[in-house]
């Protein structure tokens, strides 16, 4: 999922004068969130169908626990103690239960939250959701959606084993001692001898039970990575662990159960939460995004996952785009890269290798040729035989390259970038066994815009052959998702860690050894876990802005191949290097600067920020302030303060200004903010966005229903159609086309819609109220925006026509029929007379739209005499049609 807005960082309280009675959180969504107010409490995605039960996360209008206690400390609320106004929390929610329950008789509570989430999962019938949304202690009404998991000698790689050596205040080493780590994923194999002397608790929210074994291994990798103390060392081998099993057999999780887990780590006095899970969409998701934002209030330090659906910009998924958590990315591990240098020629060039590809050569010299742009038609004019070939970038996937390359024979492949810079292509295709496909492809690796270049006119100079050697040392990974975070225009990730082929601990039961390596941003987050653990117990002080300030502000910047710095939407602030946070004497806060969304052709914008410097030694410190720009210098201007002098034990700020010349090309402009005192300097990323051309303005998030009959019963008729809107676009129109022939409908149209989330219903008919001809449609909602238009597409099939029953015949044995319907649910029969239907399992696919089935008559479900057999067939949108035969058997 990919931004979470905060609602709780605007919250206010309205208090009356009867104590506690009208205690109540009172949003003031973010503007790109606010705009899409919904006329009643229901959330986007929330689908009132009747007839159909409904699984969802009541929110009340009461604040909970954590946002009272903090501001009951500011005095703005009633002084009680946290356990009375948990007290009284609980007696609400037992009333707004109740009644909820006379609204809606069958409703079933599955869990409640009071923590960080004041509300409870529920499920109902769809048919009472307006109802129960009616009442005054309802504040809205939330999707249960769907999470992922985002798939010690890893230790060092971030200086763990050196920060192991130095003591905290209690003169005890730092190693995690005295500090809880949440690890919320799949479980973790509580009894892995790595593991089981830091496991202190737990619970399965999957199965609701007190064990949260892990099935898939995914949490307890995680978990070993932040706290191992065997075999293998994590990052914090001495903190404590807490598993909470969120994610089923399958790696899947709902928002019930994510919310569960933060809330009972919440409870359990959890200092440091790792959620190595996330959603593939670069959207706001509420709830879950609450209850993080208000564990992040309540003290705890939050790391999530950035995703793995990089190189793409824009990628960065839900949690991890949420404003205050630590969102991480994933480097490579210190490694070997191809250096490849033309024979005759001084210059030797590094190469990025790709995800899945087969190995490519380290070392050898080989013939070089050039193949274009590695068509099959390019490779079919040359001996590539036994040859490295060079070749063109044309696009992120090189796969069909690797084939055709194959094919010819070829060694490998050099994919250059058709425009200056550095470059990553998308993972690439595994075998049958998740190992590189070296039947399928050759072994492949990218390299810049600019040493492609210089390789192929060496290239056409006669220069024929190439050296390969490699160099030793550590990259951004392809894989790892970038941003900025859509909608708040900020840096993301936060920070980045070493999540390539990392050995953690796995369980017994999939792994006998016990142990593995896997790769993803999953495997990159929990060394930022660790790392926080080991900061907290350093400084007890700090709160989770000041960990994440220190975790950044410290960060070593990882450069590509042409020995420049990755931009700050690839790596964040840099891989963390943990001794330097954790010795910093100084902190920068914000530990990231947005400067916004910009409108092109605007003129010069001058946008004002404020960084906040806290000097957290006994002595006054200078510090010399500089500002480096990544891109844009001649249209972008940031001035800072030449220097800084702050007291001891105290707080400056830094004000930065930005002149930005919206004449700028389009697209995304990143740089960063140094403060140095003495060999120290601290680093603030920073990010301005002027219109860029790859970010999506609408997102489609899901629809209700995907077959739909206007003529049908009513939890049929309609389908409602969830999309988000980045921003404000000038017009809005939804047309539906026709898969038969191309035929265009207008749905709606307007003018200036708000930004946000959007719900949008549609029964089958036109924006003139005109029914539409059964049949597949293509769902196209199209927008504008400063001229750049952009859509989300969905797809409905409409069928008004019932099921058609044919050949229905019935002998003492056995009856049968055919049925005429692409969109089949059910056939059952019963005798007249009787109520109960029974299902005919045996229902064969004839060919598309056809069906047969058949049923063997069991002893005792005829009668002697006649018999007359009622069929009912039902389709998908409800449509029911029966057809009777009738059989005499002897008396």
């Amino acid at each position: 999922m990919k931004k979470l807005i905060p609602y709780v960082l605007c919250a206010t309280l309205v208090l009356g004068t009867g104590g506690w009675g009208s205690l109540a959180v009172v949003a003031s969504p973010t503007p790109h969130v606010a705009a899409a107010a919904q006329k009643n409490k229901l959330a986007p995605g929330v689908v009132a169908s009747k007839g159909k039960q409904a699984s969802v996360i009541i929110e009340m209008s009461e604040a909970p626990t954590v946002v009272y206690s903090s501001l009951s400390k500011t005095k703005k609320v009633p002084a009680k103690s946290e356990g009375e106004y948990r007290k009284y929390l609980g007696q609400k929610q037992k009333q707004l239960i109740a009644e909820m329950k006379e609204r809606s008789p069958g409703l079933r509570v599955k869990r409640t939250y009071d923590t960080v989430f004041s509300g409870m999962a529920v499920t109902l019938k769809g048919d009472d959701l307006q109802k129960v949304a009616a009442l005054p202690g309802v504040k809205r009404i939330h999707p249960i959606r769907t999470y992922k998991a985002l798939m010690s000698k890893s230790a060092p790689l971030i200086g763990a084993p050196d920060v192991w050596k130095m003591h905290d205040g209690r003169k005890q080493a730092v190693t995690g001692k005295g500090i809880k780590v949440a690890v919320i994923d799949s479980g973790v194999d509580m009894n892995h001898p790595d593991l089981k002397k830091n496991m202190i608790g737990g619970y399965d929210f999957v199965e609701n039970d007190k064990i949260p074994q892990d099935e898939v291994g995914h949490g307890t990798h995680v978990a070993g990575t932040i706290a191992a103390n065997g075999k293998i060392k994590g990052v914090a081998p001495e903190a404590s662990l807490l598993a909470y099993r969120v994610l089923g057999a399958h790696g899947g999780g709902t928002t019930d159960w994510v919310i569960s887990g933060i809330e009972q780590a919440v409870k359990d006095r959890a200092d440091v939460m790792n959620l190595s899970l996330g959603m593939d969409v670069n959207v706001p998701d509420e709830a879950v995004s609450q209850s993080l934002e208000r564990a992040i209030k309540k003290g705890i330090v939050v790391v999530v996952a950035n995703g793995n659906a990089g190189p793409a910009t824009w990628s960065v998924g839900a949690p991890a785009a949420s404003p205050n958590i630590i969102s991480v990315g994933a480097s490579t591990k210190i490694i070997p890269s191809p250096v490849v240098q033309v024979v005759g020629d001084n210059k030797k060039m590094e190469t990025n290798l790709i995800t899945s590809s087969p190995q490519f050569p380290l070392k050898g010299t080989y013939q070089l040729v050039d193949a274009g742009k590695g068509k099959k038609s390019d490779f079919k004019k040359i001996d590539a035989k036994g040859k490295i070939a060079l070749v063109q970038r044309s696009g992120d996937d090189v796969q069909s390259v690797a084939e055709n390359a194959k094919r010819a024979g070829a060694a490998a492949v050099i994919i250059y970038n058709h425009l200056k810079g550095d470059w990553f292509a998308i993972p690439m295709e595994t075998d049958e066994n998740g190992e590189p496909d070296t039947k399928r492809f050759v072994p492949i690796v990218t390299i810049s815009g600019g040493f492609g270049t210089h390789i192929k006119n060496q290239l056409a100079a006669g220069k024929t052959e190439i050296k390969l050697s490699s160099v030793k040392r550590e990259k951004m990974v392809d894989f790892s998702s970038r941003g900025p975070a859509n909608g708040i225009w900020d840096v993301k990730p936060d920070v980045t860690a070493p999540g390539v082929d990392i050995v953690s601990t796995l369980p017994r039961s999939l792994e006998k050894t016990g142990y593995g390596k896997m790769s993803g941003t999953s495997m990159a987050t929990p060394h930022v876990a660790g790392a926080a653990a080991l900061l907290l117990q350093k400084h007890p002080d700090w709160n989770p802005e000041q960990v994440k300030s220190a975790l950044s502000n410290t960060a070593v910047e990882l450069k590509d191949t042409e020995k420049k710095e990755y931009s700050p939407i690839s790596q964040g602030a840099g891989r963390i290097d943990l001794p330097k946070a954790i010795t910093t004497q100084s902190l920068v806060v914000s530990n990231r600067l947005s400067f916004g969304l910009l409108q092109p052709k605007t003129g010069v914008k001058k946008i004002d920020r404020t960084l906040r410097v806290e000097n957290l030694s006994g002595k006054a410190k200078r510090y010399a302030v500089r500002v480096e720009l990544d891109n844009g210098k001649k249209g972008i201007r940031v001035t800072v303060p030449s220097t800084l002098v702050v007291g001891a034990k105290s707080q400056g700020q830094v004000p930065v200004t930005m002149s930005f010349n919206t004449s700028l090309p389009r697209g995304i402009y990143t740089g960063a903010v140094f403060l140095k005192d003495g060999k120290q300097e601290l680093k603030v990323p920073f990010i301005a966005l002027n219109e860029p051309k790859g970010y999506e303005v609408i997102t489609s998030l899901g629809q209700s229903a995907y077959i739909i009959s206007p003529n049908g019963k009513d939890e049929h008729k309609f389908t409602l159609l969830t999309y988000y809107l980045a921003v404000a676009p000038s017009s809005l129109k939804i047309t539906a086309e026709s898969s038969e022939g191309g035929k265009k409908y207008l749905l709606y149209q307007t003018n200036n819609p708000a930004a946000g989330y959007t719900d949008w219903m549609w029964d089958g008919k036109d924006s003139k109220g005109k029914k539409l001809p059964d049949g597949d449609y293509a769902i196209i909602v199209e927008c504008e925006y400063l001229g750049k238009k952009a859509e989300a597409n969905f797809f409905v099939l409409i069928d008004t026509k019932a099921p058609v029953i044919t050949e229905l015949t019935a002998d003492a044995d056995q009856l049968s029929g055919k049925v005429k319907e692409a969109w089949l649910e059910e056939v059952s029969w019963r005798l007249a007379g009787e109520k109960d239907w029974q299902i005919i399992e045996d229902v064969n696919y004839v060919e598309d739209g056809l069906f047969e089935f058949h049923h063997a008559f069991t002893k005792g479900q005829l009668k002697p005499g006649k018999n007359l057999i009622i069929v009912r067939v039902k389709d998908s949108v409800g449509h029911v049609t029966t057809k009777k035969v009738e059989i005499e058997l002897p008396q």
